[in-house]
């Protein structure tokens, strides 16, 4: 084979390699977190949430709706299956254009693509791959400005950056980086030098790009069942565009965290930086630091600008609540960037490896040396293959025909939580499964046409007006007199009176005082009920990675509440013991199971086995306020010792920045 056919056929079989490996793992499922959200909302010409995403749900509408044989969800994961393939081969152009060395552009680029986060996001539908392909394209053309300013280059970038700003706001975490790759070209950025005109063409090709977001209204005019915000005008589309939803210049709708908190968000990122790096990579790219900075300090800073701005300092920033696996996983998928900036350091470990050699006796084996690093990639793959096969996983869309098989015709069902929710639509508007049910968002149930329309008749029917604090849980209890109601919530009045939530499997029913069932009736539905659920599919793969374990949790979560109900409704103590056990055996990382189980003990006065599961919640929960309260209690009210309910008061002082006797008192006072 002729050498000059080299630098041409190693790519091209570096990218058809890796994108026949992606697309073999791809996920068929919806998976979890926003997964089912974005399919849908693709599927059905519709407005995912804020900020809409439209370039994402364009392409995903585009892609599945063509006949490729596979679910829509495949079919809309082909866009990060093709993101990560290409991000992978651009990694490879960098590396050639700064090492000129082939082996080393290949072998640092299989290590990418075979990186945890590189990997698994390239195997599934969600939006953060395509991120992660605009930052490192933008980082590819800011490498070429940087050696000769050129304004097609420049208009190319603004193009390219347009585009990537109506899909993930987190790309500003990085245009910094961009701006000092440029700093070199400094005086040529002169107006003398560069004319205003061609700035002017450039917010042209900018404006260009960013015009995908004319999807939103477009799509949002055809009022699809999927559709955030109902953009309509501008104060609108602004609304979307700004995620007011979730409070703009925020992460998402929960409480901010202590400095402390910051802290151990920060000591998270830097163990999973280590774990998932692995500690040669990580060497790797130390020395290629050192040798950096020798050489060339301007590439050096923009890279480590970009790590410390999309890493340490947005993590911190962000403030993600590590209440649990699953919003660890929420968290951990915005390592993504500061991950692949960081193994930009990664050729020039090799390169350093090389030249220290070259001063040896051993120079003639360089090559040879290079090859024994191979086993790196080759490590990675065998490790993260099983983590990232995602060719099999069903269990997202199990979770969404479970929320629907149990129901009867024509019932109405509100539906909250990201995985719950999205994927209950998924398996509706996607799958087609039971038509005749009306599904709502209880967390938006202003924008459903079905709530809008009761809304109206209960106000007709009460003139005088409704207690605004109690105008939902009517509405909802309106809607149950001609059709049944359902929920994952159990949404109440705000004037004492309790609505009858009866556990159906992993949601509540609605049910009159009068049609409150025998308990040998009860226990007949569940056993009917948790006969047909998908719960013997969930542990086998339910822990493989962090984004999937909320789906056990909230089959664990309904086998708990079955529990409680039967507990507290008939006293069944053996039988809410039973449906305890399946809860923790479904979900052993579910903090819940334990916190339940520790307040049974502690009522019973088993003090040693009521302190063992409240350290397993804290275990599993490091956050959790209730199980440092359970736990003060057994030892001050249990076991009568003070000195063991003082630690863990001072403890919880640390954590909370509160005093957990004010904590007691308030909740006494509620």
């Amino acid at each position: 084979m002729s050498s000059s056919k080299l630098p041409v056929l190693v790519p091209a079989l570096l990218f058809l390699c890796v994108l026949s490996l992606y697309i073999h793992n791809l996920s068929r499922s919806v998976y979890g977190g926003d997964v089912g959200d974005l399919v849908s909302a693709a599927y059905v010409f519709g407005v995912p949430h804020a900020p809409g995403y439209p370039l994402f749900t364009l392409l995903g509408y585009i892609l599945s709706h063509m006949p490729l044989g596979q679910t829509p969800a495949f079919n809309v994961g082909l866009i990060s299956a093709f993101s990560g393939s290409l991000l992978v081969l651009i990694y490879y152009f960098i590396t050639l254009k700064l090492t000129k060395h082939v082996i080393i552009s290949l072998l640092s680029s299989l290590v990418v693509a075979f990186s945890y986060y590189v990997w698994f996001y390239s195997e599934i539908a969600e939006v953060f791959m395509l991120n992660a392909f605009f930052a490192i394209a933008l980082f590819f053309v800011s490498l070429h400005l940087r050696e000769r300013w050129s304004k097609k280059l420049f208009w190319l970038f603004c193009f390219l950056l347009g585009l990537a700003s109506t899909h993930h706001q987190t790309i500003v975490l990085v245009i910094p980086s961009f701006f000092l790759l440029w700093w070199p070209q400094r005086k040529k950025l002169q107006f003398r030098h560069f004319q205003y005109k061609s700035f002017l063409a450039g917010a042209f090709f900018f404006l260009l790009g960013f015009s995908v977001y004319v999807y939103v209204p477009i799509a949002s005019s055809y009022n699809p069942p999927i559709n955030w915000d109902q953009v309509h005008d501008i104060p609108s589309f602004i609304h979307l565009l700004l995620r007011k939803d979730y409070g703009t210049f925020t992460a998402g709708v929960f409480e901010s965290p202590v400095l402390l908190q910051r802290v151990v968000l920060l000591k998270m990122y830097a163990s999973q930086f280590i774990i998932q790096l692995t500690l040669p990579v990580l060497a790797l790219c130390m020395l290629g630091s050192i040798y950096l900075f020798r050489r060339d300090k301007n590439y050096l800073a923009a890279v480590l600008l970009g790590v410390f701005i999309s890493g340490p300092v947005f993590v911190a920033y962000a403030g993600f609540p590590p209440h649990s696996a699953f919003f660890i996983g929420i968290f951990e998928r915005f390592f993504l960037l500061s991950f692949i900036f960081f193994l930009l350091l990664l050729p020039f470990g090799f390169l350093g490896i090389l030249e220290m050699l070259g001063k040896t006796f051993l120079h003639k084996y360089q090559l040879l040396f290079l090859a024994v690093f191979f086993l790196i990639p080759f490590l990675l793959f065998t490790y993260n293959y099983p983590k990232t096969n995602l060719s099999s996983v069903y269990i997202g869309d199990y979770l969404g025909m479970d929320s629907l098989s149990v129901l009867p015709k024509n019932a109405i069902l509100l539906s909250s939580g990201d995985t719950l929710l999205f994927n209950t639509w998924y398996a509706h508007y996607v799958l087609g499964i039971r038509p005749d049910v009306t599904i709502l968002n209880a967390n938006a149930l202003g924008q459903h046409e079905l709530f809008k329309k009761k809304q109206k008749e209960y106000a007709k029917l009460h003139p005088g007006g409704i207690n605004p604090s109690d105008e939902l849980a009517r509405i909802i209890e309106y809607m149950g007199k001609d059709r049944s109601v359902f929920s994952y919530l159990q949404i109440q009045p705000k004037n004492g009176e309790k609505f009858h939530w009866v556990p159906y499997g992993i949601i509540y029913k609605l049910v009159s005082p009068s049609d409150l069932p025998s308990q040998e009736e009860y226990e007949k539905t569940l056993t009917s009920i948790w006969d047909s659920l998908h719960t013997s599919e969930q542990n086998a793969l339910a822990y493989k990675n962090l984004t999937i374990s909320e789906i056990p949790v909230i089959y664990s979560d309904g086998l708990l509440i079955t529990g409680n109900y039967l507990l507290s409704e008939y006293q069944a103590t053996s039988t809410a013991q039973v449906y305890y056990n399946k809860a923790r055996m479904m979900a052993p990382e579910n903090p819940k199971v334990y916190l339940i189980q520790g307040v049974h003990q502690l009522s019973a006065k088993n003090c040693e086995n009521a302190e063992q599961e409240f350290k397993k919640t804290i275990e599993k929960d490091p956050l959790s306020i209730t199980a440092y309260v359970f736990l003060y209690t057994t030892y001050s009210e249990c076991y009568h010792d003070s000195e063991s309910a003082k630690r863990v008061a001072g403890k919880f002082k640390e954590v909370f920045t509160e005093d957990i006797l004010t904590i007691i008192q308030n909740s006494f006072k509620k």
